[in-house]
C-alpha cells in the first residue's frame, strides 16, 4: 500500500490536485512488476497544515482531490484499493478519558472530522482506514501531557481498552462511508511519536496481543505495525536488527490464530483478557490466547482436555528479551530464529503466572 504526496508543489497553479507525482509512482511500480495493492490520498489528513496540505486546504479540497485521485486510480488499475481517509486523533470521537483518541493534538495542529473529510467524496471506497496509537511517548509528553501515560498502567485494563474502544467508536463511519467493508489500522503503535522506552520490552506484548485479539472481535481488517526496524516500537532493534519481544509475539499470533473468531463463553474479568480463534493449521479444534495482565495474582484455569501450551514471560516486565516456556528467545549467531515449540498440558486446572500470555492449542 502507497500513498501519495499532497502538498503545495502538487498543486502548481494553486487548484486541484495535479497528478504528475502519483503516475510516475504507479507507473514505476508496474515496469518493475510489482503492482501496487492499496492507496491512501495522503497521510493524516484531518491534521491538515501539519501534515503537509498547501496553505489554507480544506475539506472540500481534499474530498475534490481525493476524487480526483481515486477516479484515475479506478480507471488505470481498476484491481487496486482505495483506502482512506487514515486519520488520527479525530476530535469528533475524543471524550473526557480520551488519551488514545489524541489528545491534545488540536492544542499543536488544526484538526477536522472524518466527516468533514468524506462527506463531500464522490467515489467510494473500498476499505475504511485510520491510524492507532495507545497514547504519546515520554519524548512529547511535555507538549501533550493529556495523551501520555505512565509506564506504571501499561498492564492496566484500562491502557489495555484503548485499542478496543478507538476501534469501537470507527466502527460507525466504517458503516457510513464504506458499508460491509474491511476496517484497516494503517498505522499503529505503543505510542506516537517514536514510542515509549518500554515498547522495546516485554511489557509491551501484553498491549500488542490484546489489540489483536480485542480488534478481531469488532471487525474484519488488517493492522499495520508501525515500524519494522526503527524507533522504540520497531519489532527489530535499530541497526542490530535483532527480534524484540513483539516481534515473536506476533510471529506466534500469525503461526497459531485462525481467521475465524469466536465468542469466548467465559465472562470478561478484570486483569483477565481471553480470545479464541480457529486454528492456523486449519486443523479441528481452537486456540486460546490468555492474557493475566495483573502483575500480583496468578490465574487458575480450567481446560477441558490436554493442549500444546505457549506461554510468553519474561524475568522482569520491562525485560528486553522474552521467554517462551521458561526459555529466553533469542536469535542464534546466525541470526536463526529458535523453534517455537510448545509444551504438553494435561486437562484440569492450569495456573497462568502473573504478567504472562498464553496460547493454548486445543
Amino acid at each position: 500500500m502507497v500513498s501519495v504526496s499532497n502538498c503545495e508543489g502538487d498543486h502548481p497553479d494553486g487548484g486541484p490536485l495535479s497528478l504528475t507525482q502519483a503516475k510516475k509512482l504507479f507507473a514505476f511500480s508496474h515496469a518493475y512488476g510489482v503492482e501496487i495493492d492499496a492507496i491512501e490520498f495522503m497521510n493524516e489528513p484531518n491534521m491538515m497544515d501539519m501534515s503537509g496540505a498547501p496553505a489554507g486546504y480544506t475539506p472540500a479540497d481534499y474530498a475534490r482531490d481525493q476524487d480526483i485521485l481515486y477516479t484515475w486510480v479506478r480507471e488505470h488499475y481498476p484491481e487496486c484499493l482505495l483506502v482512506g481517509p487514515c486519520t488520527t486523533g479525530d476530535p469528533s470521537l475524543a471524550g473526557p478519558e480520551s488519551k488514545g483518541f489524541g489528545a491534545g493534538i488540536g492544542s499543536l495542529a488544526k484538526t477536522c472530522t472524518t466527516q468533514e473529510l468524506l462527506e463531500g467524496t464522490k467515489v467510494k471506497l473500498d476499505v475504511f482506514s485510520y491510524h492507532y496509537y495507545n497514547g504519546i511517548s515520554e519524548r512529547m509528553a511535555s507538549v501533550m501531557p493529556d495523551a501520555h501515560w505512565d509506564a506504571k498502567l501499561a498492564h492496566s485494563d484500562a491502557y489495555l481498552a484503548v485499542a478496543s474502544d478507538y476501534a469501537k467508536a470507527h466502527v460507525p463511519l466504517r458503516d457510513q462511508f464504506v458499508p460491509d467493508g474491511q476496517m484497516w489500522v494503517t498505522e499503529s503503535g505503543d505510542a506516537g511519536g517514536g514510542g515509549d522506552t518500554w515498547a522495546s520490552t516485554y511489557l509491551d506484548v501484553l498491549r500488542t496481543l490484546n489489540e489483536l485479539g480485542s480488534f478481531c472481535e469488532i471487525t474484519d481488517g488488517v493492522i499495520f505495525h508501525n515500524t519494522l526496524a526503527s524507533s522504540d516500537y520497531g519489532f527489530l532493534e535499530h541497526g542490530s536488527f535483532r527480534p524484540r519481544p513483539n516481534y515473536f509475539a506476533v510471529l506466534l499470533w500469525n503461526r497459531l490464530m485462525g481467521t475465524t473468531v469466536y465468542g469466548c463463553s467465559v465472562p470478561k474479568r478484570e486483569g483477565v483478557h481471553i480470545y479464541c480463534h480457529s486454528r492456523r493449521d486449519r486443523k479441528p479444534g481452537v486456540v486460546y490466547l490468555l492474557i493475566n495482565n495483573s502483575l500480583i495474582d496468578a490465574v487458575p484455569v480450567e481446560l477441558p482436555e490436554e493442549a500444546q501450551r505457549y506461554t510468553l514471560s519474561a524475568k522482569t516486565m520491562r525485560s528486553s528479551v522474552m521467554q517462551l516456556n521458561g526459555k529466553d528467545l533469542s536469535v542464534s549467531g546466525i541470526c536463526e530464529i529458535p523453534e517455537l515449540v510448545p509444551e504438553r498440558q494435561e486437562a484440569g486446572i492450569v495456573s497462568l503466572a502473573p504478567g504472562s500470555c498464553t496460547f493454548f492449542v486445543i
